[in-house]
């Protein structure tokens, strides 16, 4: 195991490289593919190895063929995030896939820890994927879990257009996933996390999947002190509170 693993980061490494160096589009877009459909393969066997795989197998027998497709390398990142920072409570912005490996992370954390005691909440703008998704949850699972509609409003920020929550559970969250809402040409950010900012704990992590203008939206309006990293290989960015 630890040769594969050794060859797939040193053929990823030498794509990426090759991704970063090529200044011809077709190239690049190919080197780019290529590091991306690695990834995911890895993500997908990592999932496997740790038996996270199984749950997100069963949801995905079930769901609806128009839902968004899984992106193996996000979701185990998620995972893996998740039993290593040992969150008691997760808020997360969009359902679907991630609801499902964010939740079975907080569950192989409880199998193997008799004080934890962890829950997440899962935010969804449109009612039919938050009912499917709630619907479509592994049964082992929904003790751990709540999925919930929340209609979206519009509202400005520092004279910024963008989408706030109508409803967002009253909780103070360890970890916050940010995928969602849909977001528009007119109104590229999500501002939910400003209004819970004054009461996140010392240890807050937020992750952000894509949305860069949203992200340097909530770099430059996010008023405490905040250690950020670019993932840029996987499009996802990081917020960790370093007070």
């Amino acid at each position: 195991m630890g040769n594969d693993l050794y060859n797939v980061i040193r053929i990823i490494k030498r794509k990426f490289d090759t991704f970063q160096r090529d200044p011809i589009g077709s190239t690049k877009n190919k080197a780019r593919d290529q590091v991306h459909w690695l990834l995911s393969h890895w993500g997908k066997h990592k999932l496997h190895q740790r038996g996270a795989l199984e749950a997100l197998v069963d949801f995905l027998a079930i769901r609806p063929p128009s839902a968004i497709p899984p992106n193996f390398s996000d979701l185990w990142f998620l995972y893996k995030t998740v039993r290593w920072r040992n969150p008691n409570i997760i808020l997360e912005f969009g359902s679907g896939c991630s609801t499902v490996i964010l939740t079975q992370a907080l569950y192989d954390n409880q199998r193997h820890s008799s004080t934890s005691h962890s829950y997440l909440y899962s935010v969804d703008a449109d009612p039919y994927w938050a009912e499917v998704t709630a619907r479509t949850l592994p049964t082992h699972l929904r003790k751990f879990c709540e999925i919930s509609y929340s209609p979206l409003l519009e509202v400005e920020y520092q004279g910024i257009p963008g989408f706030r929550h109508a409803n967002v559970p009253n909780v103070v969250p360890n970890l916050v996933y940010l995928d969602g809402p849909p977001l528009t040409p007119e109104r590229e950010v999500a501002v939910d996390i400003l209004y819970i900012e004054d009461k996140l704990p010392p240890d807050f992590y937020l992750i952000i999947d894509g949305r860069k203008n949203n992200t340097m939206f909530l770099k430059r309006n996010l008023k405490r002190r905040y250690s950020f990293k670019e993932r840029k290989i996987f499009f996802n960015y990081i917020f960790q509170l370093g007070e």
